[in-house]
């Protein structure tokens, strides 16, 4: 089983903007290959008095970036997780605390870790919605590819 608030301190400690930005990783589901990540407005806010584009993009890129580490650790594998791809549409601003939903379908698991067990490296594309009270603001999708260790 996976310690959220271990893995919180890890990223805080490897990624510092995530530190920063006060990223929390609040619920991982295997299951479903589902990972929420929260962040608190203040550190996060804009001239505008909203939500600013950077701190979304980096959100949403950290979450695809955690799910898949997350779930090759359920796996105990070791592996390098890099993001080589990612495109994000923000489609209305936020003026309170925020977090992300990235999910994968399970198909896509299960083939990103056949190829990665055969290979060695495999490639995975990440969904992630940006919500702010259950309202979606923003959508984002990543590409992702993981190097296993030797």
């Amino acid at each position: 089983m996976i310690d959220l608030n271990a893995f919180t301190a890890e990223v805080h400690q490897k990624l510092p903007l995530t530190k920063a930005m006060g990223v929390r990783f609040s619920s991982f589901n295997q299951q479903v290959a589902e990972l929420i990540t929260e962040v608190p407005f203040a550190p996060n806010i804009n001239d505008k008095g909203t939500a600013f584009g950077g701190s979304i993009a980096a959100l949403a890129t950290f979450s695809g970036w955690s799910l898949v580490s997350l779930l090759i650790r359920q796996q105990e594998l070791v592996a390098d997780v890099l993001v080589y791809h990612s495109e994000i549409d923000y489609l209305s601003p936020m003026d309170g605390d925020f977090y992300s939903r990235a999910v994968l379908e399970p198909k896509e698991v299960q083939a990103f870790f056949a190829t990665l067990k055969e290979r060695g490296k495999a490639k995975l594309e990440v969904s992630v919605d940006i919500a702010q009270n259950d309202t979606i603001t923003g959508v984002y999708k990543g590409g992702y590819i993981a190097k296993l260790e030797q």
